[in-house]
């Protein structure tokens, strides 16, 4: 999420705010939602071989969610689909897995299955790709919003 808010006296003043910021925002759209995609992490022992799971899912999943405004405030949501998404974002960990409903856990590794009475915990480390993307883009879109707000602010 990226979120610009300022205040002003003059109401006008805060409606042609809001209008730049609005028209800022909607051109570095894509280039903010290409920078979370080339950022977002991708597994390549999967690349090429189709008895693996795609790899990139993750990036492809993130899209242009939503612009919030109001006046002098513009928000920017980009959003995934993923159930997983938190976990790669924040990591996790993972207790030690039992069978519940039958005696023993399947998977497929390199399509074939493997079942198994338990599976030891294990951590997920974090990935906080979102804020990575942010400071490599952040300098561009700082310029940027000086460049709109200083035609509109003189």
């Amino acid at each position: 999420m990226i979120s610009v808010h300022g205040s002003f006296s003059d109401r006008l003043q805060g409606h042609l705010v809001t209008k730049t910021l609005v028209k800022t925002f909607d051109t570095l759209a894509p280039a903010i939602l290409k920078q979370l995609r080339d950022a977002a992490p991708v597994d390549e022992n999967t690349a090429g071989d189709p008895r693996k799971t795609a790899g990139g899912r993750l990036r492809d999943s993130i899209k242009y969610g939503h612009r919030y405004t109001a006046i002098g405030s513009v928000e920017m949501r980009y959003t995934t689909d993923l159930y997983y998404a938190p976990y790669v974002i924040h990591g996790a960990q993972i207790p030690d897995i039992y069978p519940q409903a039958a005696r023993a856990l399947l998977f497929y590794s390199h399509g074939n299955p493997i079942f198994t009475k338990h599976v030891a915990a294990h951590n997920i480390p974090a990935n906080d790709f979102p804020k990575k993307a942010a400071e490599k883009i952040a300098p561009m879109v700082s310029l940027r919003l000086r460049e709109a707000m200083s035609e509109v602010l003189r």
